[in-house]
């Protein structure tokens, strides 16, 4: 777990056998790189960038210092992703900005390979349309190889994206 990381450079590990997630990027974590990597049999979240518990850093007095911005996840094999719980995500992307998911094979994973802007567990509703309101924008996900996804529950996908993709106001 990597909090308030700046410029850290994981290249060509292996995170396997591992519990809740293989590795986690957040609060306020800047210029990270997570390249060549294997991330495998993990029982929850292959990787995790950014945050969900606070969408909007600046209502609280925080600045700019607090988001996640500018990392990369790149050429990665993640596999056999939530083999105990079964809503894991092979990368979970939350609140982060100019941050690039890219070129990663993703398969065999028990839900959907990449999730990005699930925030309080809902997209907004017309009857809510803030409820997942924050600070998330500018990020690429692109050219990644995702198959066997969905292999223990359903209503997910190759990439899911749930909320704003932007930047929104409260």
């Amino acid at each position: 777990s990597f909090k308030a990381a700046d410029r850290v450079k994981l290249v060509r590990n292996r995170f396997e056998h591992l519990g809740a997630a293989g590795l986690l990027i957040h609060y306020g974590s800047h210029h990270n790189r997570v390249e060549g990597n294997v991330f495998a049999d993990i029982s929850g979240i292959g990787v995790q960038l950014g945050d969900s518990s606070d969408p909007h850093p600046s209502y609280v007095n925080a600045d700019e210092r607090e988001t996640c911005a500018n990392n990369t996840i790149s050429n990665n094999l993640i596999h056999h992703i939530g083999q105990e719980y079964h809503g894991a995500v092979g990368i979970m992307v939350f609140t982060t900005q100019h941050s690039q998911i890219k070129n990663n094979e993703i398969h065999d994973v028990s839900y959907t390979g990449i999730s990005s802007g699930a925030l309080n567990g809902h997209a907004a509703t017309p009857t809510n349309p803030d409820a997942t309101t924050s600070v998330n924008s500018d990020n690429e996900i692109s050219n990644n190889l995702i198959y066997r996804y969905l292999m223990a529950l359903g209503d997910g996908g190759a990439i899911y994206l749930e909320g704003h993709q932007f930047e929104t106001p409260r």
